[in-house]
């Protein structure tokens, strides 16, 4: 995570390997609330499976999780 911080966010995340992945998901949440300017009790999630053999560009909003 220092890594993230000094350098930048990876284009996606490794949940399994997370500690405590429902912090994880509220700070994703308080991230684009304050990027928008919403409320983060107004805010939810949406989950799309997706194919990634050939890689995807970094996500304009949100993160891609795998695992």
């Amino acid at each position: 995570m220092n890594l993230w911080r000094q350098n930048c966010v990876p284009d996606e995340f490794w949940m399994p390997g997370l500690f405590y992945p429902q912090g994880f998901m509220t700070g994703v949440l308080q991230t684009h609330s304050r990027k928008e300017g919403v409320a983060i009790d107004r805010l939810n999630f949406a989950f799309k499976v997706m194919d990634v053999e050939n890689g995807l560009p970094p996500p304009v909003d949100g993160v891609y999780i795998n695992g």
